[in-house]
């Protein structure tokens, strides 16, 4: 057998949703539906009942949104991360330097460029 454990990375452990940004162990997700692990570890995460792309921090420590989720209204709005929108239906692919959506909702691939390639790591975020 096997020698592993399971435990949480983020969210909440009781079931809990909501829309909560900060450290891991206390953000709240509403539906995440997919994840995109970037090589050096960088996930992210389609969080698709707030209708927001959420990053998990290389450490496990905190939690950010980097796109969606200000509106909390389903759309299409390419742009600053900020005020982008999405369908109700995304998922999510990484290759370093770029992470892709696939929004079924409006019939589209997207992608938010990341700053810098090797480290999938930014702050600045705009989806095109």
């Amino acid at each position: 057998p096997l020698d592993s454990s399971l435990e949480a990375l983020a969210g909440s452990l009781v079931g809990e949703s909501g829309y909560v940004d900060g450290p891991a162990a206390k953000s709240l997700f509403n539906r995440p539906q997919s994840l995109a692990i970037c090589d050096n570890g960088a996930v992210f995460v389609a969080d698709t009942r707030n209708l927001a792309i959420r990053k998990i921090s290389k450490d496990g420590e905190g939690m950010t949104t980097i796109a969606g989720g200000s509106s909390r209204k389903p759309g299409f709005a390419d742009g600053p991360g900020d005020t982008a929108r999405f369908s109700s239906e995304f998922r999510l692919a990484c290759s370093c330097g770029s992470l892709l959506i696939a929004d079924r909702g409006n019939r589209l691939i997207r992608e938010i460029q990341i700053d810098d390639p090797k480290s999938c790591d930014s702050s600045d975020s705009a989806v095109s």
